[in-house]
């Protein structure tokens, strides 16, 4: 007659083993993945919230200066930051990395980020249809890019209508 005992047998103790440590690489790995999700939304929400931020500064400015002509900076305006900058046109071919405020202090926590900003004039009949000379609607285009890959993409429509309208003219 042979005794068994009622303790784990050697292969009983290593299948449970296998079990376990298989349970736990597929909690990590669930873990990792989850961790993974909320970096990319905290990510792209951020993007997003720099390209909303950089928009709204810029619908506030005018459709244009009294002296119409090009896009881009006027002669005598300065270009170390921002807070010279009088009409949306100005913003055409801006850059910052890291973005920064309207007076040039940096944003916190947004070091890896980078904004640029392009305005065109376009077809008031087809916005999509970039046009060559002052049309009397442009087109603001804002992105915003976390190392290196664009994350947002923000664009808005600015008419000399509007323009008019708020001053009266």
């Amino acid at each position: 007659m042979t005794r068994r005992d009622n303790a784990f047998s050697l292969v009983e103790s290593i299948i449970s083993i296998v079990i376990v440590g298989g349970l736990l690489v597929a909690a990590l790995t669930a873990l990792g993945a989850s961790r993974i999700g909320q970096f990319s939304i905290s990510t792209q929400a951020r993007a997003t919230m720099l390209a909303d931020g950089l928009m709204n500064e810029i619908l506030q400015h005018a459709y244009e200066e009294s002296s119409a002509g090009s896009l881009g900076l006027d002669a005598g305006e300065d270009t170390g930051d921002r807070s010279h900058f009088d009409d949306v046109d100005d913003y055409d071919g801006w850059a910052s990395s890291p973005p920064q405020q309207a007076d040039g202090t940096i944003i916190p926590e947004s070091s890896h980020y980078s904004r640029s900003v392009t305005v065109n004039w376009v077809d008031p009949n087809n916005p999509l249809q970039l046009s060559i000379s002052d049309s009397s609607v442009k087109l603001i285009t804002v992105s915003v890019s976390h190392n290196g890959k664009t994350l947002a993409t923000m664009s808005a429509l600015r008419t000399r209508a509007r323009q008019s309208m708020e001053t009266g003219r």
